[in-house]
């Protein structure tokens, strides 16, 4: 299960598709109460955000057991999907606090942060996950992502953004080294032209702007 957010990799499904996998998942695995968690389901799937307030806490859920990771990784993923990214970060924290190895949980957490405009945090998070699985390409996509949109285009430096973009093309060619979905590949690409491009205009305004004769 993976979260709603415009980015390649992830199931293109609503938060309210993941929370009712999720809960099936969760009662197939008989890890929460089924009539424990009767009314809360209602409420949730009827009132959509305000309802799913009743699952941010995991700990919460009646029946189940604390140091099921999986649960508080693919809550943080519905988070994510309600842009709330302070309870996303904390139910990632968690599941890295109790695997230190999970890869989903370590993208998350970066997605959580760049969402509370921790940049540098997110780009910590995304490392770490390379480095755990350097042949998923979820890092590379997303590390593009913060260069690209976070940093490069946001940049008062017009210089320093060029090498920003440049960061950003690493990513995004390496992540085209990998077994991925063609759609996912065509996506990379069209990042890659959209850099060269605006390198190829921030460079021109640049010139322009250095041949301008001194003013008066």
């Amino acid at each position: 299960l993976f979260w709603d957010i415009p980015e390649p990799l992830r199931a293109r499904v609503s938060a309210l598709q993941v929370l009712r996998a999720e809960l099936g998942l969760l009662l197939e695995r008989e890890l929460v109460d089924s009539a424990g968690l009767a009314t809360h389901v209602s409420v949730a799937l009827d009132e959509s955000e305000l309802g799913w307030m009743w699952f941010v806490d995991v700990d919460l859920l009646p029946g189940i057991d604390p140091k099921f990771v999986e649960a508080r990784v693919n809550v943080g993923l519905v988070t994510l999907g309600f842009r709330k990214y302070d309870m996303a970060r904390d139910m990632f924290s968690k599941a890295i606090e109790l695997d230190a190895k999970n890869y989903d949980a370590y993208i998350g957490l970066g997605i959580a942060l760049r969402g509370l405009k921790d940049l540098d945090g997110a780009e910590a998070q995304y490392k770490k996950a390379r480095e755990i699985d350097p042949k998923r390409g979820d890092a590379y996509y997303n590390l593009g992502v913060l260069y690209k949109d976070f940093r490069a285009s946001k940049s008062s430096d017009l210089a320093a953004s060029i090498g920003t973009y440049k960061q950003a093309k690493e990513q995004f060619q390496q992540f085209l080294t990998l077994q991925i979905e063609a759609a996912d590949k065509a996506e990379a690409r069209e990042q890659i032209t959209l850099i060269d491009k605006t390198v190829v205009q921030v460079q021109a305004f640049l010139k322009a702007q250095a041949n301008q004769p001194p003013a008066n």
